[in-house]
């Protein structure tokens, strides 16, 4: 296993104790997004026991880089890159302790797909595309080094009224932060890229054929919406949200954290809390 850890990554997903708190709900996002994430793997192409070399494109902590290179076997191989390069780091310590010698890493902005052209069978990105600030160049970059009818196929997070588990607490959130939220694609954000025929569009602008985009639901399930409340606090913590309220008073926070959990009461009910979301799966040829 390659690492090549040279260039400096955003000071939002730099620090130790952001890059822990995402890598401790790693469980949480496993069982969220696990069947998503299988789909993906699979509609990108990805077979096992193959000998394919797959790129997976803003790999964080590397969640569904485990899945796939235990998926592709030892024949193959996942080169996962990302911007942060604490990221990467904790995911090439767990694939050395996991004992998956199938997996390469390279810092490497998405903007900037620093690698041979025509390489890869097939690319994956999960929940990563949407906070790209240039995303045709890199859509353009991908495409490039995939191999002629290799496939890309991405998951981002689908528009806010699809997701009110997390655009409600975002919103109350960015309001007691004093900030605006600008999403629809005007600017890089959570759902940024959650129109279907946006998303669809970007794909074909950069060269992507027989392009689809299909719904992906999923649903938040905990004993309650205090427990989501916790677990859902070392994600905020980890990016941009998290920065902005550690300049709130104690007392703001205490009410933003009633507001939310207020907020969020509506899908609590017998079987516990039960928060609907959903994400978008486009794929696209070379």
């Amino acid at each position: 296993m390659k690492s090549d850890h040279k260039e400096d990554a955003p000071k939002s997903w730099e620090t130790d104790e952001q890059v822990s708190a995402w890598n401790r709900s790693k469980a949480d996002r496993d069982r969220l997004l696990g069947t998503a994430t299988d789909l993906m793997l699979r509609k990108a192409g990805v077979l096992e026991g193959s000998q394919s070399l797959l790129l997976d494109v803003a790999a964080g902590t590397g969640d569904q880089t485990f899945m796939a290179a235990r998926m592709i076997g030892s024949e193959g191989k996942v080169v996962a890159t990302d911007i942060s390069g604490a990221m990467l780091q904790v995911l090439a310590d767990i694939a050395k302790q996991e004992g998956l010698s199938n997996i390469e890493t390279h810092v490497m902005d998405a903007q900037r797909v620093d690698l041979p052209s025509d390489t890869f069978d097939a690319a994956i990105s999960r929940h990563g595309l949407m906070f790209v600030p240039d995303l045709k160049q890199a859509l353009d970059g991908i495409r490039r080094v995939l191999k002629t009818g290799g496939k890309f196929a991405a998951l981002v997070w689908s528009s806010p009224e699809r997701n009110p588990t997390l655009s409600l607490p975002i919103s109350i959130i960015a309001r007691y932060a004093g900030i605006s939220l600008t999403e629809g694609g005007k600017n890089p954000g959570l759902f940024s890229l959650g129109n279907p025929e946006t998303l669809e569009q970007a794909f074909i602008a950069a060269g992507f054929q027989d392009v689809s985009v299909q719904e992906v639901p999923h649903i938040h399930r905990y004993e309650s919406v205090i427990q989501f409340i916790r677990g859902a606090r070392d994600d905020v913590s980890a990016g941009p949200l998290g920065e902005m309220t550690k300049s709130l008073s104690e007392a703001d926070r205490k009410q933003m954290h009633i507001d939310i959990v207020e907020a969020l009461r509506i899908f609590e009910g017998p079987q516990g809390f039960e928060g609907p979301s959903e994400s978008l799966l486009v794929v696209g040829t070379k």
